[in-house]
């Protein structure tokens, strides 16, 4: 676990501290890859790292994403504000997630995260895989 500095309220260093996280994001992407029984020729789970240095930092607006996405918090807070169903009559819910707490939003849901101090998150995706190679990815 990545500790934030309380003295400054900062992280340290990141660089000093990602032979520790990746190996903990690749666990979890596999994790869910089996949960959702994924055969990387039809999906990928890709995964974003979001980090905020300072509490009231931009986040995403109300937004929605277009596959079924994990959110994994690895450090500090986040206050998720999440519409339950893709009507936008449909209750909205507010989750903080707290170091290694994780939320499921499926594709369709409109959400956005309220950024409250110094945090870092991963989101996982589970994306169509619409290459047949690496060399075709323009993303890598």
């Amino acid at each position: 676990q990545i500790e934030v500095d309380n003295d400054t309220n900062r992280f340290p260093s990141f660089a000093s501290h990602n032979a520790e996280l990746i190996p903990q994001v690749a666990l979890v992407r596999k994790t869910i890859e089996e949960k959702h029984l994924i055969s990387r020729t039809k999906h990928r789970v890709n995964c974003h790292l979001f980090a905020s240095l300072v509490a009231g930092s931009d986040g995403l607006n109300f937004h929605l994403d277009t596959e079924d996405t994990y959110i994994w918090q690895v450090q500090g807070s986040t206050l998720w504000t999440v519409q339950q169903g893709p009507s936008e009559d449909d209750v909205i819910e507010e989750f903080t997630l707290e170091p290694n707490d994780m939320i499921y939003i499926p594709k369709g849901w409109r959400h956005y995260p309220t950024i409250t101090g110094p945090r870092c998150s991963v989101s996982f995706s589970i994306e169509d895989n619409l290459f047949d190679s690496v060399e075709e990815r323009s993303d890598i």
